[in-house]
């Protein structure tokens, strides 16, 4: 304990110097991980805007072959119902 300082009062100066490191300590790692945090969100919401734009794709390009084999199944029915006519 220093000279000249109570137990009270040398108490109150190390719970004040912690509560300062603390502080000092808390913006160091704010300032270095909110930049971090921040690129990893951006690199997840990438990723999933491509995987939601990649199944709206496939999604688009089932339906669309989905369409066409319908049409070609409509177009060999007719075909053959002409073809039974004649």
């Amino acid at each position: 304990m220093a000279l000249g300082m109570d137990s009270e009062t040398y108490a109150k100066l190390r719970a004040d110097i912690r509560a300062d490191l603390r502080e000092e300590i808390m913006a160091e790692v704010r300032q270095q991980l909110i930049p971090m945090v921040r690129a990893l969100v951006q690199e997840v919401m990438d990723s999933v805007k491509s995987t939601v734009a990649a199944t709206q794709f496939d999604q688009g390009t089932h339906y669309l072959t989905a369409v066409q084999q319908a049409e070609e199944k409509e177009i060999r029915e007719r075909k053959l119902t002409l073809h039974q006519l004649s």
